[in-house]
């Protein structure tokens, strides 16, 4: 089952992947601009893939009745994700300005647009009717932009990851409409589009802008953070 509600741009575990850094643009190096981790790394042991089902976990279990919260408009918590990596959110449509903070030393993972099937959604019984029907949505993703502090990110198509099979629980009123789970179990999952992952950023305030379009869907969608990155003191 294809829904516009799954399509969506977001917000956003210790060695990490020495690997080369795609620049954010042939002048990036020489200013403060995060660069971003290659398609292949394994950011702090993990696969973008992963990184992705873990988003889409946490994002489930959000109440978005409960305000403020990371899908809302101008100051926001940036609390989702884990010590080392901040997770962005995108809209479930249209345009957002959004302002929060974290600290120093996390890396930014950011969903340009992606979306997820599951067998509480009717998206599949198996895994591969899961990857097939998650696989027909990313197909329609065009469109994608991302800048940093300015700066273009080129090369944002090799950047569309499918997640391995997951199983979250959804509480009854999240972002994305997304029926709730009974308690004690979980659905099966997989998600798939566009992801990328900053370096962390300087201390100082960052300017992010990022989206993409599903126009078979008719779905939009862009995000723009100012994120103050901050030490441990505030």
């Amino acid at each position: 089952m294809l829904t516009r509600r799954r399509l969506v741009v977001t917000f956003g575990v210790t060695a990490v992947a020495v690997a080369m850094v795609l620049p954010v643009s042939p002048t990036a190096a020489a200013g403060h601009s995060a660069g971003v981790f290659p398609p292949d790394a394994k950011p702090f042991g993990h696969s973008y893939g992963e990184w992705s089902a873990l988003w889409w976990q946490q994002t489930l279990a959000l109440h978005a009745s409960q305000h403020p919260n990371a899908f809302d408009a101008g100051e926001v918590p940036c609390d989702l994700g884990t010590g080392n990596v901040a997770f962005l959110v995108g809209t479930t449509g249209g345009k957002v300005t959004r302002t929060c903070a974290i600290r120093q030393g996390q890396a930014v993972l950011i969903p340009l647009i992606n979306g997820e099937c599951s067998e509480i959604e009717g998206g599949g019984s198996t895994t591969a009717e899961l990857r097939a029907c998650a696989a027909a949505q990313a197909d329609d993703f065009t469109k994608l932009r991302a800048r940093v502090d300015g700066r273009k990110i080129e090369g944002l198509s090799r950047f569309r990851f499918e997640s391995p099979p997951f199983r979250f629980a959804s509480v009854s009123d999240n972002p994305f409409g997304v029926p709730a789970t009974p308690p004690g179990e979980p659905s099966r999952a997989v998600a798939d589009g566009y992801w990328i992952m900053l370096h962390p950023p300087s201390r100082g305030v960052h300017r992010i802008t990022f989206g993409g379009s599903a126009p078979s869907f008719g779905f939009k969608t862009r995000a723009v953070y100012s994120i103050r990155v901050v030490g441990d003191g505030g």
